[in-house]
């Protein structure tokens, strides 16, 4: 098992144990006493998302990584690289570590566009509350918790984005593969 399957374990058993612990009724009494409902609405949302972009942080982080060390004329495994294109063996065989760094961005936009897609619901149910148009609803403060306890990792998730396309740019344009 390799890290990122057990930090995502660890997340999805820490988000089942403080959302048992909420529907039971059963606190840690520091953190209840410590935090509002709107408080405890930005931890689960928060842990949330941290559940939902694991994938992508651990995608664009050890993108970056990867092509730092290309930047730095390291020697990078090429069979290490080509699994995490997800690609066929015999489509990745003979193309350039750039071309498999581009790839391998590629192969995250899906998660990217999920990940994406249900922060924007998310928003939008946020939006649709705070200006009362789904009706009087209680929950509007929930929502809003939680949207902002997403917001933290939408803009880690953002940031490594940015960055990664900076650096995929920067090794297309030294080897001149642009």
């Amino acid at each position: 098992m390799n890290a990122q399957s057990v930090v995502q374990w660890i997340l999805i058993i820490a988000l089942a144990v403080l959302l048992t612990l909420t529907f039971t009724g059963v606190f840690v009494s520091t953190l209840v006493l410590a935090l509002t409902p709107e408080g405890l609405a930005f931890l689960f949302g928060f842990l949330g998302a941290l559940v939902f972009a694991n994938k992508l942080l651990f995608g664009y982080g050890s993108f970056l990584l990867t092509a730092e060390a290309f930047l730095a004329n390291k020697e990078i495994d090429r069979r290490e690289l080509s699994k995490k294109t997800e690609e066929p063996k015999e489509r990745t065989e003979n193309l350039s570590i750039p071309s498999l760094l581009m790839l391998w961005l590629h192969n995250l936009d899906y998660y990217k566009y999920a990940y994406y897609g249900i922060f924007t619901l998310l928003l939008i149910l946020t939006f649709l509350s705070k200006f009362n148009l789904l009706g009087s609803l209680v929950i509007g403060n929930y929502l809003e918790g939680a949207f902002w306890g997403a917001s933290v990792i939408t803009l880690f998730v953002f940031a490594l984005e940015i960055t990664s396309g900076y650096l995929l740019n920067k090794i297309l344009e030294e080897t001149g593969e642009l």
